[in-house]
């Protein structure tokens, strides 16, 4: 009988560790399924760090293209105005923002009696 009793307890324990083995194996399952979509989700956002990566280096490059097609643009500007005041005959000035619109010279170019006119004027007082 101490046989059957101990076969009997030997059984229950192989059936509680079987059921405790089921249990492991569904957490296992459970576990791997969650690492698995953890997985996914990082390689989704790796591929959305690699777009916005991509998407910020054309963006870069656009913008160094606008900042040269500006400096192009500038330059031919300047170049059209500096033609285009030569060819009226005016003497090319560099375009400078911070200086004055004033003609720091009002009378270059004016002959001598001309001069002394435009002098008198500017003293006579404005009504």
């Amino acid at each position: 009988m101490l046989h059957n009793s101990r076969i009997a307890v030997l059984e229950a324990q192989v059936t509680d560790l079987t059921g405790q083995v089921t249990t492991l194996q569904s957490q296992l399952a459970e576990v791997t399924q969650g690492r698995d979509a953890a997985q996914t989700q990082l390689a989704q956002a790796n591929a959305s760090l690699e777009t916005l990566r991509a998407d910020l280096a054309a963006a870069q490059t656009a913008r160094q293209a606008a900042e040269a097609t500006a400096a192009t643009a500038q330059a031919s500007i300047t170049e059209q105005v500096t033609a285009r005041l030569a060819a009226a005959g005016v003497d090319p000035v560099d375009h400078d923002p911070a200086a004055k619109t004033e003609n720091p010279n009002p009378h270059a170019g004016l002959s001598g009696l001309a001069k002394a006119r435009a002098l008198l004027q500017e003293k006579q007082p404005k009504k």
